[in-house]
Formats: C-alpha cells, sequence, structure tokens
C-alpha cells in the first residue's frame, strides 16, 4: 500500500505500520537470522568459545532478555539488544546474586544463576536499565553439577522435554519451557519448519527464541536438538500479521479502520492491537484493544481509528493465542500470589484485589495489567516491586 512501510518491533513481538514515514526496522530479523546462521556453523564445527560476528549494533543498548525461569547453580543464557532490536557485543551487566558479565561478540553472555531460588535481576551498567526473571530449584531429575565440571556447561542427561506452544507467530519471539537444554544458548539448536531459529536466551528449563524470518506461514515441525539428543518433532501453525491502514495521515476527528489480517490459519485468533501515537490518532474503544479475528480465507479483524492532530502515527498488532493468554495470566497470578506473603497494609489489600479481579475476568488481559501498573506508580519496595514487574512482563510489558 501506498504511504505504509511495516517494520519489525520485538519487545512484545508486534507488526508496526508507520503511515506516510519510512523509518529503520525497529527489529531487525533479517540481520538476526544472519547472526543466527554464523552461530550454528560456528557449532557444527565444533567450536565452543564465542566466534567473531559481523559489526551487529551502533544504537544505545535497551533491553535485556532473560529465559522464563532460571535454575538454581545451572548455567543460563542472556542476551542484550540495542534500540533497533539488534544484539549488542560488549556490554557490561550487573547480575543479582552473582559476578557481572559483559556480553560477548554474539550479543550474548552466559553466567551461573544463584545458588538459592528467589527473584533474579540483570541491570545494564550504563543506563540502569534491569530485567527481572525467576530463580527456581533444580527439578530432581536435572544434573546440578555443573560448577564442579571442568565444562562450564555439561550436555543434559537425557534428550529435551519440551513444552511447545500451538501458534508461533513469524515476527515474534517465542519460548520453550521443559526440561534437558542447556544453560549454554550455544548448544540449544531450534529448528521451525527446517530453519534455524537464533536462540537469545537459555537455562536448562526456559529458552527464547526468534524464527528465521523467511520460514514458511502454516503448519510446520519445531524440534529442538541439545548436542547430540533431540526431541520428537512437533506440529505447529506459523502466522503472520499483516496490518494496513489509511494512507494519508488523518485529520482531527477524521475516522478509518485498520485492518489486521493473518496469514496462515484459517482459525479465528485474538490480537491485541496497541497505540503508540494517542496524540495523533485513538482507538475508538481503547488505546489497547483486543479483537477476534473472523476465522475462515479472508481472517482478519478491523479496528476503527480516529484522528486527533495530522501526523505520523504507529499501531502495533500481535497474537495472543489462548494458551499463551492463559499461560501468562497464570504466571502474573503466582507472581502475585507470592508478593502477598511480602506485603502488608495497604499493599496486601491492593494485591487481593487484583488477584480477585483476574479470576473473575482471566481474559481481560488489557484491565489486569492497568492494574498491575498503577501499583506499580505507587513505588512498593523491595520484594513486592520486583514481583509486580515480573508479573506485569508475564503480560507483555517490557
Amino acid at each position: 500500500m501506498p504511504g505504509v512501510r511495516a517494520s519489525r518491533w520485538f519487545p512484545a513481538a508486534l507488526l508496526l505500520v508507520v503511515v506516510s514515514l519510512v523509518v529503520p526496522s525497529l527489529y531487525a530479523l533479517d540481520g538476526l537470522h544472519a547472526l543466527a546462521l554464523h552461530v550454528l556453523d560456528a557449532l557444527d564445527k565444533g567450536l565452543a568459545a564465542p566466534q567473531a560476528m559481523p559489526p551487529i549494533a551502533t544504537g544505545s543498548p535497551r533491553t535485556v532478555i532473560l529465559p522464563q525461569q532460571l535454575v538454581a547453580g545451572e548455567q543460563a543464557t542472556l542476551a542484550v539488544l540495542d534500540a533497533k532490536g539488534r544484539l549488542v557485543p560488549a556490554v557490561e551487566l550487573k547480575l543479582s546474586g552473582v559476578p557481572n558479565v559483559t556480553t560477548d561478540s554474539t550479543g550474548r553472555a552466559t553466567f551461573l544463576a544463584p545458588a538459592t531460588p528467589g527473584i533474579f535481576s540483570a541491570e545494564i551498567t550504563e543506563n540502569g536499565l534491569a530485567v527481572t526473571t525467576m530463580v527456581v530449584a533444580a527439578p530432581q531429575n536435572l544434573s546440578t553439577d555443573s560448577t564442579a565440571s571442568s565444562d562450564p556447561s555439561p550436555a543434559p542427561a537425557g534428550a529435551p522435554s519440551i513444552v511447545f506452544p500451538s501458534i508461533v507467530s513469524l515476527r515474534d519471539r517465542f519460548g520453550l519451557e521443559g526440561r534437558g537444554f542447556s544453560g549454554d544458548a550455544r548448544r540449544d539448536r531450534v529448528l521451525l519448519a527446517g530453519l534455524p531459529t537464533l536462540v537469545l536466551a537459555a537455562s536448562p528449563v526456559s529458552l527464547v527464541q526468534v524464527p528465521d524470518p523467511q520460514t514458511p506461514t502454516g503448519p510446520a515441525k519445531l524440534a529442538v536438538t541439545v548436542e547430540r539428543l533431540s526431541s520428537e518433532p512437533v506440529t505447529v501453525t506459523v502466522v503472520s500479521l499483516d496490518v494496513a491502514g489509511p494512507e494519508k495521515p488523518l485529520a482531527a476527528g477524521e475516522k478509518s479502520l485498520l485492518t489486521v489480517a493473518v496469514r496462515g490459519s484459517r482459525e479465528r485468533l485474538q490480537i491485541e492491537v496497541r497505540n503508540f501515537s494517542p496524540e495523533v490518532v485513538s482507538l475508538m474503544r481503547d488505546n489497547v484493544q483486543r479483537v477476534i479475528t473472523g476465522g475462515g480465507e479472508s481472517n482478519a479483524a478491523r479496528i476503527e481509528i480516529q484522528g486527533v492532530t495530522p501526523g505520523d502515527y504507529s499501531v502495533s498488532a500481535h497474537m495472543v493465542s489462548g494458551a499463551a493468554l492463559l499461560t501468562g495470566v497464570e504466571t502474573a497470578r503466582q507472581r502475585l500470589l507470592t508478593a502477598m506473603q511480602f506485603a502488608d497494609g495497604k499493599w496486601l489489600a491492593a494485591l487481593i484485589g487484583v488477584v480477585e479481579y483476574m479470576d473473575r475476568d482471566p481474559q481481560n488481559v488489557a484491565q489486569i495489567r492497568r492494574d498491575i501498573e498503577r501499583l506499580m506508580r505507587d513505588r512498593p519496595q523491595g520484594e513486592v516491586a520486583d514481583l509486580l514487574k515480573l508479573a506485569w512482563q508475564a503480560l507483555g510489558g517490557e
């Protein structure tokens, strides 16, 4: 469509539409895939040390990617992305409870998780941006001798046991949970439709990766190999979202429609749409909306927008599968329940209120997220603050 350019945006793994404005991609998936191939080639050659890679980042670092869970005392891998979503080498990070690390030439860093379960944070030293996750006790059948071994990342004892998503969005990062992964992301090979993904973060129970942008939409086989051990291939559905909007900036009060079309599935899917330019356009119901596509051959959803001030604007849309939605809500709920153990007075009452609302209407993620954000703005202290942030992140916050 003339005047409309689609760009990729990583934090919520969305498709960004910029009207009448040509801007650099906010997530260089093509570049990341090239990096993935470089890393995997190094693996195939049996290279254990981080490999030199092409120059990959010039913007200021903006965020840290951590696994959904770390295992106490076990190795893990994190990644750092710059403002355009590219991997960033030579970034110093302050880690809670363990020695600090610096990202290597691949834009990632390996480390040993703290020896005891709890909340873990990784903070970029130069700008103070931090991300948190949970450290859990080692599963009974997971080897925990990595600190004693001369090899800092020994191969897992058995084949990977994976919890697969049913739907993978082509422009989203996606997570796998299970057992048998390596905490060294270089040793985890995830293939989707026979094409390698880029593993950004890893622990023995959690992987975070980005699909190859050339992955075809529709049914695809997903499998994980760690060293010489492989999971059984499982069929998933790969989808892509195409967002189309008006060709020209909207005048104040002028109404139009955004269309989010799904390629790769005829199923009705839940889509979250976010407005990043409320000063330019408004979504008629809310600046964060969840809609259901119509399904069938023309599988799409339409969202009404209205101009506020003529100008360039950005709106994003990403898929939220039912399973992923419930998993995120349940994860957030568990974080809030844990926070209640550290809270008293008004904080305890406020947390109880949010959990009760989650139990009544678990599908209303936008409202749950707003409730958590409201609590975060009141600046709670200590563990309550950390757990609120974890709950918020589980619901798509960045």
